[in-house]
């Protein structure tokens, strides 16, 4: 590596390292912060008062997280509400016909400056007179129904801080609205009516109650996606303690699933406190659709008490990751192998982690929550990692694919065993103090929490998948 004499280290909003060989002005500083990660890679190749290699060094050990601060930044564009539109022969049906509020969303996102934004498309929808429901785009193409709903079209773009979300307008034949409206009347004669709706009718009537729950699909999917970002914190967070290691690249895979794996229960968790805390059941009901054994235990609250089917944490816990590792685990797999591959460079001054200690003390941050007690009518934070009784599988082509990143990072660490350069030291220094900026409860690997991987690890209670 270069000699770091006489280099300057800046640590942008945007969350990447800049080595310079000379002292930035006001303006070059102002013009960096503007860029995202993509703009400052070109950039920094044809600047000469930037150093490259050094730069690219550190931000491939140090990966950017992009934590602005910046509040005054925050703009929710879904607080805008967009009416119903009649015209001559269509309804016109937004999805977002009840707005999310500001006091709705994770503080994280609101700190950190996010934009909120959305992307929408006409949907032209048509009922059969059997029922069948089909999807065309403004051109008459047929379009798959998983490609329209709102569950499949969030994602976080952090580099450029904004969060988008697809949100389809349905757009339907005014005949087939206006029944909607008629079946909607609530009087006795009506009801006794209803029992002989057509196949078509009640295919409307079902679609369109479907179209006004879609905001709390978004406000869920907002919660994931906010999930995600404290992850990526409190994981850099750990990465940057005094006596962190490094995890061998089978574990940095599986905690990449864990991201995914504990998030799908932090959904549930989150529906679960504001039912709780408010008896509202619009999160519930939504988490009911994408779970099925959370569906059939509420759906015999005739014989049990809702409460108490909500309380048994251990048994949700367990049916959630039963539930991910069936029906969602083969949507992630090559996500989670590219993602892991990304970050194999990162924090390599690191010592090995031999024995899985780092690897359940990272996974016990992801499966921290908050969880309202009805009783004490506070928060409570309780650690779900101990209740994992099934570890996510790697494939074997998978773990030979990583076997050969492993052996290049043991080679590189057996070429570098100096420790950090003064310039790591810097960074590190930096990230720390960017990183408590946050005030986010990171939930820190506490004495007693490290007391109690290690006596798992001695009762083999962490098994490999060899």
């Amino acid at each position: 590596m270069e000699t770091e004499v006489d280099k300057q280290l800046y640590l942008t909003d945007n969350g990447f390292f800049l080595v310079t060989n000379e002292e930035l002005d006001a303006s070059a500083q102002e013009r960096y912060e503007q860029m995202n990660y993509t703009e400052f890679l070109e950039i920094s190749k044809k600047d000469s008062i930037i150093d490259e290699k050094l730069t690219m060094h550190l931000n491939s050990e140090f990966p950017p997280i992009s934590l602005p601060l910046k509040s005054k930044n925050f703009k929710n564009n879904l607080a805008q509400i967009d009416n119903i539109i009649d015209t001559n022969n269509e309804y016109h049906i937004p999805v977002n016909i009840y707005p999310i509020k500001d006091n709705e969303i994770p503080s994280i996102i609101k700190q950190s400056g996010y934009t909120l934004d959305k992307d929408i498309r006409d949907v032209f929808v048509n009922f059969d007179e059997d029922g069948k429901i089909s999807f065309f785009d403004k051109d008459g193409n047929l379009m798959p129904r998983n490609d329209i709903f709102i569950s499949k079209g969030a994602f976080i773009e952090p580099q450029a801080m904004y969060i988008k979300f697809n949100i389809p307008r349905f757009i339907l034949k005014k005949e087939d609205y206006e029944q909607y409206i008629k079946n909607q009347k609530n009087s006795p004669k009506r009801q006794e009516e209803m029992k002989n709706v057509s196949s078509k009718e009640y295919s409307i009537i079902n679609f369109v109650k479907e179209i006004k729950d879609k905001p709390q699909e978004i406000l869920l999917s907002l919660m994931h996606e906010s999930k995600h970002l404290e992850d990526e914190i409190r994981i850099s967070h750990r990465q940057l303690c005094i006596n962190a290691k490094k995890l061998s690249m089978e574990d940095a895979y599986k905690i990449e699933i864990e991201k995914e794996r504990s998030t799908s229960f932090f959904e549930i968790i989150t529906a679960i406190n504001r039912y709780l805390e408010t008896g509202n059941t619009d999160l519930l009901n939504v988490c009911r659709k994408k779970n099925m054994y959370l569906n059939l235990r509420l759906a015999r609250k005739n014989t049990e008490n809702v409460e108490k089917i909500l309380s048994n944490y251990k048994q949700l816990f367990k049916e959630t990751l039963e539930y991910w590792n069936t029906h969602l685990f083969p949507e992630y797999v090559n996500q989670c192998y590219q993602i892991t591959t990304a970050k194999a460079a990162s924090y390599i001054f690191l010592p090995q982690d031999k024995n899985h200690e780092e690897y359940m003390k990272q996974r016990s941050l992801l499966y921290t929550f908050h969880v309202y007690n009805p009783k004490t009518k506070n928060y409570e934070t309780k650690d779900f990692s101990s209740l994992i009784d099934c570890e996510p599988q790697i494939s074997k082509e998978i773990k030979n694919a990583l076997a050969i990143y492993q052996n290049s990072i043991m080679q590189i660490q057996q070429d570098n065993k100096s420790g950090m350069t003064s310039l790591e030291k810097m960074a590190r220094k930096m990230l720390i103090q960017k990183l408590k900026k946050t005030k986010l409860d990171v939930f820190s690997v506490t004495k007693e929490k490290e007391n109690n991987i290690l006596s798992l690890i001695k009762q083999r209670q962490f098994r490999r998948n060899d």
